[in-house]
Formats: C-alpha cells, structure tokens, sequence
C-alpha cells in the first residue's frame, strides 16, 4: 500500500460481463483510487448530472488479473466535439487478484499484514551473524537457517486466531555483485469460515491499534493480502499453495518521525509471559473498550498542533472508563477523576504534580458546554500539560484492565521518557 499503481484494462459490472468498457485505474498512496473510463458502466446521459454510485465494480487487467473496486461514486464529463463521455469513480477499496460479487461476501479465510513497527516491536531474529577478528583480517559469517523460523499463534475466540511469524530473505543480483539480506515480522489473522474482507479488516484493526498504543505512535499498513483457501495451484511437488489477493485503500499517512524501539511504551519482550492473556483480553474487551479505546488512539496520533479537542478527548474517555468499568451511577466528573487517579498513586509520573480537580472540570465545561470563563480554566501551555497528564492515568487505567498489573505499569510508565 506504499506503492502507486497504474492498471489498464476493461471494466464491467458483476452481473454483465459481456459489457466489458476500457480504461485505468490508477491507485496513489495516501491520495486516491481512481478509475476512469471511456463511456460508463450501466450508462446514461443523466449520469453526466449527478453522482452515480456502484457498490461493486469488476476488471480484467492488461495482464489478466482479476481486479475488484469496492463503494465506487462516478462524475462525468462530456465533449460535444468528441462522441463518447468520460466517466471518473473514486473507490474506497481495491482488491487485486479477486473477483468478489458483493462487499459482504464470505470469501476468504485469512489476511496477512505487514505493520510498520511490527519488527521493531517483536523483531524476527532470523538472521544470525558473527564477527570475528584474526590478525588485521575481518571475518564476517551471515547465516538464515531454517531451524530459526518461528511463528506465535493464539486462539483469540471460538472463531479467530492470530499468528505472528519472522520470515527472512536472502537475494543476489544477476552477475552476483550484489546481495541483499531482509528480515521482517508479520502479522496473520486466520479464521476457521470464510468471512468478507470487512470482517478481516476489523480483527486487523484492533490489533492495529493495540501496536499504536504499545509503541505510543501512529500506525500503518505497509502490505495486506487476503487468503482464500480453496484458490490455489499446485507445484510440482504436489505442494497445494495458495493465490494472494492484494487490498488496498487509502490511508492519511503521518509524516512525523517515526519512534525507535526505546520510546515504547512496551515492546512484546516487556510482556513476554503474559503476552497471550494480555492480547486475548485486548479482543475480548473490543466492544465495551473501543469508544475508549479510540479516543486513547486519537490521543497518541503523532500530530503537530495541540488543541482544545486533545483536552475534551482524554477527559471524556476518562469519564466513559469510569462510567463503563467502575462505577455506572450518577456520579459527578470531580468524583470519577479523583477515584482514577487514586487508583495509580504508586505511579511516579502520575503523582509528580498535584492534580487540581478544579481545572479539570473547569476546562471541561468551558470547552465543551461553553460555561464562562473563570480562573479554573486552562489554556495553551496550562491546558497541554494536563492533557498530557490526564493522559497517563488514561493510558494506565486500559492496560490494567486488559491484564498489566500495578508493578509492570509503575515500570514501564515510570522509565518512557515521552509520558
């Protein structure tokens, strides 16, 4: 998904595919999927006039792939000079190497992700190497054997399971002057019955956001392909393997730097022996943590300016924790606050500065209710600074219930250097 694309060939609708019309899709990363036509599928006039939308739209590339667009809206142009309209869809979703009828269908059985920071989170340790140093001579041994490959898979619930795996790759060049050793993590959800690519895209998200919050940054799709097992060829061998499908869709890709390994939060070897129950109990609290959890993500996202709206994020997700996991009754938001923040004395960065409830409701009601504006209330540097502090009791309030106990997260709060 790094990669723009330009794909020709003809184009057509599920249902009719003797109506098959030329033209390209083009896919830019972090802009658009585009396809323009020449005429239009299921055409006419008064479609110049207005938007069309197509749920689903089938291709043939120049190449012969089978190439799938998802929740397609057409505009039109026309030259009276010329004697046939253009037609432009924006898509949402590319699928390349499948054909699917409808975006629910129940077709594959897997997806496999490659995640920025993934191998910096949970590095792959396939390749081996050694230095050694005889006389003025250097001596240098790089080894992959096949005996390091590792995979992690765990049953999430009755239906999913997630697997990390490190795959390593050794590459020459034609002549043999060049070679190239890569190494990489990845991340699989596999389930055990077909499912739409929306039901898969929704398992890889949470653990998408997980990985965001484990390494206190923004993270993207580097590559998702989707599985089908009953689409295969075989080799020789008799070995069944089987066909990729490649997704694509846009992302508003951050350009802030990226964080190195020591700026986490937590990588996999911080929990390590507890990993399994942590990450099952990420899933199995998916619905009642996501508002939450997504108001958490909001916060860590890597951005440039700070705003009022950071503020109203973190205190609205403190309050809906409370609400949600302590306490449901009517109880006042100064009330809730103290009680979270009680809750983490033995947490040095939590209890480094005093915490003035007045401001925190102050500033609540001043942004969000628009009461008038008093000496409670905090602004610019002020209001940043609590921000970040509410913050931190936010982000040890979720990874306590999802299994870190008060030890662990005492440690791993107190060395971060960015909280």
């Amino acid at each position: 998904m790094t990669e723009s694309l330009i794909i020709k060939g003809f184009w057509f609708l599920p249902n009719n595919d003797k109506d098959r019309i030329p033209g390209t899709l083009l896919f830019i990363p972090n802009e658009e999927i585009r396809l323009e036509l020449i005429g239009g599928l299921d055409f006419k006039i008064e479609d110049l006039l207005q938007t069309k939308f197509l749920e689903t739209v089938h291709g043939i590339s120049h190449e012969g792939e089978k190439i799938t667009l998802l929740y397609c809206s057409g505009f039109g142009t026309l030259n009276f000079s010329g004697s046939f309209p253009l037609m432009n869809y924006r898509c949402k979703y590319l699928i390349k190497g499948k054909h699917l009828s409808s975006p629910s269908e129940a077709t594959f059985s897997s997806t496999q992700v490659d995640f920025t920071l993934l191998y910096e989170w949970y590095p792959a340790g396939r390749i081996k190497y050694e230095i050694s140093k005889k006389g003025d001579q250097n001596k240098i041994n790089i080894s992959i054997d096949d005996a390091t490959y590792w995979e992690d898979v765990i049953k999430i619930d009755n239906d999913y399971s997630i697997k990390f795996f490190g795959i390593a790759n050794f590459d020459e060049s034609f002549d043999r002057k060049n070679f190239s050793l890569k190494q990489n993590t990845l991340f699989e959800v596999i389930s055990n019955s077909k499912k739409s690519v929306f039901d898969l895209i929704k398992k890889i998200e949470v653990f998408k956001q997980f990985l965001s919050l484990a390494s206190l940054s923004t993270i993207e799709y580097s590559e998702i392909q989707l599985y089908d097992n009953d689409d295969y060829h075989l080799l020789k061998s008799g070995k069944k393997v089987i066909n990729p499908s490649n997704l694509f869709f846009i992302e508003k890709r951050n350009i802030l730097k990226k964080p190195s390994r020591h700026e986490f939060l937590f990588t996999h070897n911080d929990i390590g022996e507890i990993f399994i129950g942590i990450i099952i109990k990420w899933y199995e609290t998916e619905q009642n943590l996501a508002p939450i959890r997504n108001h958490l993500i909001e916060s860590i996202k890597n951005k440039r300016v700070f705003t009022s709206l950071d503020f109203l994020i973190i205190i609205q997700a403190l309050e809906g924790f409370h609400r949600r996991f302590i306490n449901s009754g009517r109880i006042k938001l100064e009330s809730r606050i103290i009680e979270l923040y009680s809750l983490f004395n033995d947490v040095v960065k939590v209890n480094r500065t005093p915490l003035d409830i007045s401001q925190v409701v102050g500033s609540r009601g001043y942004y969000s209710h628009f009461y008038e504006k008093d000496s409670s209330v905090l602004a610019g540097v002020e209001l940043f600074n609590l921000t970040e502090h509410l913050r931190i009791i936010l982000i040890c309030c979720v990874i306590q219930l999802i299994g870190f106990n008060k030890d662990l997260i005492a440690k791993l709060i107190n060395k971060n250097q960015n909280l």
